[in-house]
């Protein structure tokens, strides 16, 4: 898929089946129109941003047919005098909603100085109506579960895409051929009218880009400039290329670790332990446990799994490494990186994806080229999700788009063209050949980036210059500071899945139980914490005999569980900030080998454990202490008692 690559799952893993909804029968609007409403984000309290819909009719040349309806968020400026051409974002996919990124661009520093606009393209979740397959996401879960053919799972797939194809054309009669980036384009020229705005600036990032260039084609006089993250021309063939491409970036990925001298001298066996691992897991698939699902994980699942992470940046150090400890049998590493890519598969709207994809990318690769390309790539098979669409679209059926969907888009608008070194879906070579038909394109490959890499960083900073004065080159000093980053290797790194656990516990499925006893403990050893001062000058300033034995080992006891599991939650915040400033995917895998000493405290808080809960018994039975101190001491080791269970379910001893 031509997407934004994100691993959000590993923080809030998305629902994995969703229900079907009745679909909303909109007339066809004499005229598109916009009318204010609420907002389907939560939306910043500023007083700066405003939401509604635009209606458009469903086919442009049937005006007494079915209308659509697409949500429109308009962040203002934060300017007092914003310039007057806004710019306008085209989101990836197909079939990702905007609306998911609405947060993200709340805070964009496009906003300095003008108004950003963001349009729910038609047929995603947020429009009515939404394309959204449930059929084809609980068929990608079956296929997740066994441990089938690339053909077996594509028959299943299509049959389900058949399915859902059947529900959304005879439940409303919806016509699945005007779902395509033609008409989308014309979508966002209707918004631009009715908003009044004489020109804007087009953004696209992934597929966006080629919905930007389908229009900056169609309605060229309304554009100010372009800005292509992540380009996907019309004229690139997908699926002839597919193979190949993936066969070029697992070597660029294998290249770039034999230059790393550390990557090369840990894993000199890269490439070959890869390929034979796909074998292997293709012959003996292993069972994991990735979020809410069971996979059983096969060697095609690990290239699909191994090209998906390579859209992120940050995943790609982490690469050589879960390679390496699949080959030594530890397939646990896995779970969150899969965890991830099931959040993708089943948050994609599959119908809106394949109306675009079969109408105008499939029909332009011809069987042969396809077949030809599977032939000189032995290697690998065409893997999912890509597989799938060869078998569906033909059930799909919903036509050619005509063609010139096809053809490069010949423009003098000014148009930055952003492209990522590692990007394995949009390759650098597609800015290339884009580049020759736009005569006024300024195009840079950015070394050690993969996809969508204008979201932050120098690529942001040169786009924000871009976009100030597209008449000339944006400053590109930043570049010089860019490189890959260095590989992770074994010693790096402290294993384990335990943050990946708690993770999914307490945030990507919360558990209200354990969220409570987690605050509960926290906020007993904070206590004991905060009483010591008190407590020492109180003893001090005592006349009367101390107090028996039994009495200060159990509050020793105590004060050093607190101490120990504060100085836990402690140095584990400090390294996931850590292992933040490398990339959010990495908490999936434990934590950095400096902070590896943090495992052990859950450890030595166990014997004190014990000891509090036998003493428990003489300083009830004895008396020791005021009443209101004894039953302090019983709660506080009740927490102590919550740290060692949690951290050892957890798997935070370790």
């Amino acid at each position: 898929m031509k997407t934004l690559a994100g691993w959000t799952a590993l923080a809030c893993l998305i629902s994995l089946v969703r229900l079907e909804h009745p679909i909303r029968i909109i007339p066809a609007p004499a005229e598109p129109y916009f009318e204010p409403g609420a907002c389907l984000f939560p939306a910043p309290g500023d007083g700066r941003t405003e939401c509604g819909f635009l209606t458009v009719p469903e086919n442009r040349s049937e005006p007494e047919g079915r209308g659509v309806r697409l949500p429109v968020v308009i962040f203002k400026s934060h300017s007092e005098n914003p310039e007057p051409d806004p710019v306008v974002f085209f989101d990836g996919g197909p079939g990702n909603s905007v609306l998911a990124l609405a947060g993200l661009f709340a805070a964009s520093p496009i906003r300095r100085n003008r108004d950003l606009i963001l349009l729910e393209q038609r047929g995603n979740n947020g429009a009515e109506p939404s394309l959204d397959c449930p059929e084809v996401d609980r068929a990608i879960l079956s296929n997740l579960s066994s441990a089938g053919t690339v053909e077996e799972e594509t028959r299943r797939v299509a049959e389900a895409a058949g399915i859902c194809r059947e529900r959304l054309t005879s439940q409303v009669g919806i016509d699945l051929s005007q779902y395509h980036s033609a008409a989308a384009a014309a979508d966002f020229e209707d918004l631009r009218r009715i908003l009044g705005y004489e020109q804007w600036n087009l953004y696209g990032v992934s597929y966006g880009t080629r919905l930007a260039m389908f229009y900056m084609r169609d309605y060229p006089a309304h554009v100010r400039s372009v800005v292509l993250d992540s380009i996907y021309p019309p004229e690139t063939d997908t699926y002839s290329q597919l193979v190949p491409q993936a066969i070029e970036v697992f070597g660029s990925l294998f290249d770039a670790c034999a230059q790393d001298v550390r990557c090369r001298e840990a894993y000199p066996c890269l490439e070959e332990h890869f390929y034979r691992l796909v074998e292997e897991l293709n012959d003996d698939p292993v069972p994991l446990r990735a979020g809410a699902i069971d996979v059983l994980f096969n060697g095609d699942d690990l290239v699909a799994t191994v090209f998906n992470a390579l859209y992120d940046t940050s995943a790609v150090p982490l690469l050589p490494l879960l390679i390496e400890e699949i080959q030594q049998g530890n397939a646990g590493v896995l779970a969150p990186i899969v965890s991830g890519a099931v959040g993708q598969l089943t948050g994609i709207n599959w119908g809106k994806y394949y109306s675009v994809e079969c109408y105008e990318e499939w029909p332009f690769n011809p069987p042969e080229a396809v077949a030809d390309s599977f032939a000189r790539n032995p290697q690998i098979s065409i893997f999912i999700p890509f597989a799938y669409d060869l078998g569906v679209c033909p059930v799909w059926n919903i036509g050619r788009a005509p063609d010139d969907a096809d053809r490069p888009v010949a423009s003098d608008l000014p148009t930055l063209i952003l492209s990522g070194e590692l990007d394995p879906i949009t390759r650098p070579e597609f800015g290339r050949t884009a580049a020759e038909s736009l005569g006024r394109a300024y195009r840079y490959e950015f070394p050690g980036q993969a996809h969508a890499i204008s979201l932050s960083g120098c690529a942001q900073r040169m786009m924000l210059d871009f976009l100030d004065d597209p008449s000339v080159p944006p400053d590109e000093d930043c570049m010089a500071d860019l490189a890959r980053a260095p590989f992770i290797i074994a010693e790096d790194w402290h294993l384990t899945p335990a943050l990946y656990r708690l993770n999914a516990d307490l945030l990507g499925r919360p558990n209200p139980v354990h969220r409570g006893l987690l605050g509960f403990m926290l906020l007993f050893f904070l206590g004991e914490i905060l009483l010591l001062p008190g407590n020492l000058i109180r003893a001090l300033r005592r006349r009367s005999p101390a107090s028996p034995a039994p009495a200060r080992i159990a509050r020793g006891l105590g004060l050093a569980v607190a101490v120990l599991g504060a100085a836990f939650w402690l140095g584990l915040a400090a390294a996931v900030g850590r292992i933040l400033s490398d990339g959010f995917l990495m908490l999936g895998f434990g934590v950095p080998r400096e902070y590896g000493w943090i495992l052990a405290l859950p450890r030595s808080a166990v014997l004190p454990a014990f000891g509090m809960a036998a003493l428990a018994v003489p300083v009830w039975r004895c008396g020791y202490w005021t009443a209101l101190v004894r039953v302090h001491y019983t709660l506080l080791t009740l927490a102590a008692w919550v740290f060692v269970f949690f951290t050892w379910y957890w798997g935070l001893m370790g």
